[in-house]
C-alpha cells in the first residue's frame, strides 16, 4: 500500500512490476487498450473487472501489480478512479483500498479521463482569478478541480455560516442573496465528480458567479462598516415601539419613525443607511423633548404634593411629614435621573398614592368622630361645560358622590 502512494505522490518516477513481463510501458499501453475498448462498446470497467482480465491467461500479473499500474496511470492522469459515482482524488489516502481491497472492487469504476481543452481551462483560470482576486492559480487540469472544489466547498461553508450566525440575529439586508449564493455554489458543486463536467458547469455559471461576487462585495461591506448604524436604528425603533403612544400627536416624529422603517425593512438599503444617523438624531432630540415635559409634570407633582402634606399638618404631626419629605425627595431624585417616559408616567401615580397615603394619616386622627376620605379624583370627573344648565347638573353629580360617600360617617375629608 505504501508503494502505491508513493506512485500516486510521484507521476515522473516508474517502476518495473515483479510478475509483468513485458516494459512497464507496454503493461500501461495494455490497460489504456482496455479501456479504449470498453469505452467503445458503452461498458462500465470495475477494478473487479481489471483484476479478473489481467490476473488470468495470457497475462498472469499479481493483484499487487494491477493495482500498482492502475495508480499509475491515475497519477498520470490518464485514468480517473470514481467509488459510488464520487472522483476519488489521487492524494486520497484510501485509494490503495479501492484500487485492492475485495469487499469494494467490484464498486469502484475505472475509466479514461476526459480530455480538458486549453480553452476550458483557460476560462476556467481566468473566471478563478477574477472571482478569487488572486493571480495563483494551478495550471493543470486536475488541480484546478482541485482547487475549484477547494475553494467553493469553503465558499459554501462561509455562507451558509452567514445564515446560521449573522441572520439568526435579525433580519439585516440581502439573506435572500446568500441564499442564492449558497444555491449557485451546490449548482456546481454537483458536478464535483467529473472534473470536465466540474470546469464546464463553472464557466456556464461565470456571469451569475460575478454578479453575485459584485452584490456580495456590498454586503460585505454593510457588515464591516454599517451594521453598527443599522443595529442602532433597530434597538432606537424597537424602544420607540414600546412608547408609541407619546409620539401620536408628534407629527415630525411621526414621519421620521416612518423615514427610518422604510429603511430597515428595503432589501438593499446600503445607499440610505449614511441617512439613518441624522434621523436618530431627530428623533432622540424630539423624545428629549417629551421627557422634559413629562420629567416636569412629574416634579410639579411632587412638589403640590409636598406643600398639601405641610399646609395639612398640625406641630404634632411633624414625624409624619419628615416620612413624606423623605419619600417624595427620593421621587425627585429618581425622576431627575430617569430617561424614560413609562417610567416617568408610573412614578406620577406612585405619587398621587404617596400623597393620598400620607395626607389619609394627618387627616385620620384619634377622636370619638368617624371619619372617612376620599380621593379628589373620585369626585370630580372630566365634564365640557357649555352652559348654566350644565354647570347645575354637573354640580348636582358631584352633590350626590359626596352624600353618598359621607352617608355613616361624621367626617369626610377629601384628600
Amino acid at each position: 500500500n505504501n508503494d502505491i502512494l508513493q506512485i500516486l505522490s510521484d507521476s515522473n518516477g516508474q517502476q518495473q512490476f515483479e510478475g509483468v513481463t513485458k516494459p512497464n510501458s507496454e503493461a500501461l499501453s495494455e490497460i489504456q487498450q482496455y479501456l479504449n475498448m470498453q469505452e467503445i462498446k458503452h461498458l462500465p470497467t470495475s477494478m473487479g473487472d481489471m483484476h479478473k482480465r489481467f490476473s488470468g491467461i495470457p497475462y498472469g500479473w499479481r493483484e499487487v501489480d494491477i493495482a500498482a499500474l492502475i495508480a499509475e496511470l491515475v497519477a498520470d492522469k490518464k485514468i480517473s478512479v470514481k467509488y459510488s459515482g464520487a472522483m476519488i482524488l489521487a492524494s486520497d489516502r484510501k485509494m490503495p483500498d479501492y484500487l485492492r481491497k475485495r469487499t469494494v472492487i467490484d464498486k469502484v469504476i475505472i475509466q479514461k479521463k476526459g480530455e480538458i481543452s486549453q480553452i476550458i481551462l483557460k476560462n476556467a483560470r481566468e473566471f478563478l482569478r477574477e472571482y478569487f482576486d488572486i493571480m495563483d492559480i494551478p495550471v493543470d487540469g486536475d488541480d484546478v478541480v482541485v482547487f475549484v472544489i477547494d475553494k467553493f466547498e469553503e465558499q459554501k461553508k462561509l455562507l451558509s455560516n452567514m445564515i446560521a450566525k449573522e441572520y439568526s440575529v435579525r433580519n439585516y439586508p440581502d439573506k435572500k442573496l446568500i441564499e442564492e449564493g449558497i444555491a449557485l455554489c451546490n449548482d456546481l458543486l454537483s458536478q464535483k465528480r467529473d472534473g470536465l463536467l466540474l470546469l464546464k458547469k463553472m464557466n456556464e455559471l461565470a456571469d451569475d458567479f460575478l454578479d453575485f461576487n459584485e452584490d456580495m462585495g456590498k454586503v460585505n461591506a454593510f457588515f464591516k462598516n454599517q451594521r453598527i448604524i443599522f443595529d442602532q436604528a433597530f434597538d432606537k425603533l424597537r424602544d420607540i415601539e414600546i412608547e408609541k403612544e407619546y409620539f401620536q400627536n408628534e407629527q415630525n416624529a411621526l414621519a421620521i419613525i416612518y423615514a427610518i422603517k422604510e429603511i430597515l425593512s428595503m432589501q438593499k438599503p446600503y445607499k440610505r443607511i449614511n441617512e439613518l444617523p441624522d434621523l436618530l438624531h431627530d428623533i432622540q432630540d424630539i423624545y428629549n423633548h417629551l421627557l422634559t415635559e413629562k420629567r416636569e409634570e412629574v416634579l410639579s407633582d411632587i412638589r403640590a404634593a409636598m406643600a398639601e402634606i405641610h399646609q395639612t399638618a398640625n406641630i404634632q404631626q411633624s414625624e409624619i411629614v419628615e416620612r413624606a419629605d423623605v419619600a417624595l425627595t427620593a421621587k425627585r431624585d429618581s425622576a431627575n435621573t430617569t430617561a424614560n417616559l413609562i417610567a416617568l408616567d408610573a412614578m406620577k401615580i406612585q405619587i398621587a398614592n404617596l400623597r393620598q397615603q400620607y395626607m389619609r394619616q394627618l387627616v385620620t386622627v384619634q377622636s370619638d368622630k368617624k371619619i372617612t376620605t376620599a380621593s379628589r379624583a373620585s369626585i370630580c370627573h372630566t365634564a365640557q361645560i357649555k352652559s348654566e344648565e350644565d354647570i347645575e347638573q354637573y354640580l348636582e353629580q358631584v352633590r350626590k358622590v359626596l352624600k353618598n360617600k359621607l352617608s355613616g360617617n361624621d367626617i369626610l375629608h377629601i384628600i
